[in-house]
């Protein structure tokens, strides 16, 4: 799990689940009123309407002004606010009077303090990102933070506030814990409301930034049991949580894969019953190592042959050593199929390393960062990487100009965002910012953040589920509640299936078709199943699925079908909003 996360050149929706920040909620209609209790407080969320009264679409409460007349910020046919985006805040009421000036750090009567985290330049992560085409410079990243954060508040109600934005210039590598806990106090020095992103492989950040009543949006901690997210409660945001991302890998593992032979294995396994060996990223520390524990016994509890578990960290000064013995490891386990949870850069290595040891198992994608991508996952051995397949978080690839980061910054700026590759996570952490302080109303805390969040109305499903459920808290779908044995602290909470396919030929996530050392264009592009359907948990399919079959699956969308290499047309439920004005007064 890498140091910087990304949003390609000319891309497709690149969403990083794994380390992703997300809007808010995305789903169906209203959630009910429920108690949830936390190992160490009991809260009352609100109903769908929140801490503050949302609109209507079918019955307007017209005792409320809601500025939602032609020229208003408010769209009536969505319920939310005018800017392009599925997730935009709802609307809300015209807010007038006074807000009760200051609420504690960050907050007064008229301003309310964010910083948003600068990682410390690292030349050898910085090298590794240039070689795939997706850097984006401090500057670039900090004019693309400010922009989205003044276009979503132009649309957006403050309640007489303004943002105040700031940097908070990391000083230690994404997994120093000293310097995460100095870089943390330091914030609350600056006497900031939130922080967004920030040294993700650490706990000390996060934690002492929840100790300091501050709130840590979006991308700044990555893989923590939902346990450590109730113990830190409310002040973490994250995209998603890995309890839930093991949860439906062991739906997976257990619909698809268990009791059943390693078919699509090299000649030496695919006749075998399916054992498994769990290979993991971890820090030398072993700070995701509880997550990893857990995933294990969740894995065995399900009847799955679980043989081993093989960390790994990624160094990059010494990862092509590295790779020999984590691989002599894997060889030695004789596992037929690897479930893969990890970072984009080591399976350069590691797939390579085991192609030379002779060892072709199943490679089961099972919650990675970005190596579901096609820019990375050519760059892996491919004799080992056609025996790959599995969950992908990372929804079906779209035009940019189709992608909503890409839509909001222009209509709201005129011209494309600074940040070409990383647009799609600041839009992520800015959007779930914006939302909470709009329904957190005028009398803004955290625990009103999270009110807020929590009750947050859900967008439509589309018919086909090819875009993702994003929610917090505690919400149903079709009076079944996503994840019924806790409280949703993540946000992401769907799936996609996907196998690789080395001969399809296209675009990668960049646009470009790129090119070996000949200089002939590189093969291969995951092929997601069912048209790029996601699935919430309780919804993988039972009935055996036909991974490595086309049929009925789809590469990206394009304006240039291509219907052999799997590129179709753009599907309505992923094409731009267009109704009501571009974004805000």
């Amino acid at each position: 799990m890498t140091t910087t996360v990304y949003r390609f050149r000319r891309s497709t929706r690149v969403a990083a689940v794994a380390l992703v920040a997300a809007a808010v909620a995305a789903g169906c209609s209203a959630s009910n009123t429920k108690e949830v209790e936390t190992e160490n407080t009991k809260v009352l969320t609100e109903s769908a309407k929140g801490p503050v009264p949302v609109y209507d679409t079918k019955n307007k409460d017209t005792s409320k002004q809601w500025d939602d007349g032609p020229d208003g910020r408010c769209d009536p046919e969505r319920g939310r606010m005018r800017v392009p985006m599925r997730l935009a805040p709802p609307c809300v009421p015209v807010f007038s009077g006074d807000n009760g000036g200051a609420k504690g750090i960050g907050v007064t009567a008229d301003t309310i303090k964010v910083a948003y985290y600068v990682a410390k330049p690292d030349p050898s992560s910085e090298f590794l990102t240039k070689s795939v085409g997706a850097y984006d410079s401090p500057e670039e990243i900090a004019t693309t933070i400010k922009g989205y954060t003044d276009i979503i508040a132009k649309a957006t109600e403050l309640y007489g506030r303004k943002i105040e934005l700031v940097p908070l210039n990391g000083t230690g590598l994404a997994s120093d814990e000293t310097a995460a806990k100095s870089d943390a106090l330091k914030a609350k020095e600056m006497g900031v409301f939130a922080v967004l992103g920030g040294p993700s492989q650490t706990r000390s950040f996060s934690q002492t930034l929840a100790e300091e009543k501050i709130l840590c949006i979006g991308s700044c901690l990555i893989a923590q049991p939902a346990s450590f997210y109730k113990e830190i409660h409310p002040y973490v945001w994250p995209g998603t949580s890995p309890d839930q991302t093991s949860q439906l890998n062991v739906e997976f593992v257990t619909k698809q894969l268990g009791g059943k032979k390693a078919e699509f294995g090299g000649d030496a396994v695919k006749d075998k019953d399916r054992t498994f060996v769990i290979l993991n990223y971890d820090t030398p520390e072993g700070n995701f190592t509880k997550v990893w524990d857990d995933w294990e016994a969740k894995l065995k509890a399900a009847g799955a042959d679980v043989i081993g578990r093989v960390p790994y960290y990624l160094n990059v000064a010494t990862v092509a050593q590295d790779a020999i013995p984590t691989v002599q490891k894997l060889k030695d386990l004789g596992a037929t199929t690897i479930l893969f949870t990890g970072d984009p850069f080591s399976p350069i290595y590691l797939t390579a390393e085991m192609t030379k040891q002779g060892y072709f198992p199943e490679w089961v994608l099972s919650g990675t960062v970005f190596a579901d991508t096609t820019v990375f996952s050519r760059q892996f051995d491919q004799e080992q990487w056609q025996h790959a397949f599995g969950m992908n978080l990372i929804p079906t690839r779209i035009p940019r100009d189709v992608g909503e980061a890409q839509t909001v910054y222009v209509c709201g700026t005129g011209h494309e965002a600074e940040a070409d590759n990383t647009q799609g996570i600041i839009l992520g952490n800015v959007s779930l910012l914006m939302n909470g302080l709009t329904l957190a109303g005028p009398d803004l805390t955290p625990e009103h953040f999270r009110d807020g969040l929590w009750a947050a109305p859900m967008a439509e499903r589309d018919p086909d589920h090819i875009r993702g459920t994003v929610t917090y808290g505690n919400h149903e779908i079709n009076g079944k509640t996503i994840w019924p044995k806790d409280t949703d602290f993540g946000g992401t909470d769907d799936v996609g299936l996907a196998w690789w396919d080395p001969t399809a030929e296209g675009q990668d996530e960049t646009g470009e078709i790129t090119k070996d050392d000949a200089g002939n264009p590189k093969k291969g592009l995951w092929r997601y199943m069912e048209r790029g359907k996601r699935y919430l948990p309780g919804e993988i399919p039972t009935e055996t699925m036909d991974f490595f079959d086309k049929t009925n699956t789809i590469t990206y969308y394009s304006d240039e079908v291509d219907e052999p290499n799997g590129i179709y047309a753009v599907p309505d439920a992923l094409k731009p909003l267009t109704n009501g004005k571009c974004v805000g007064k």
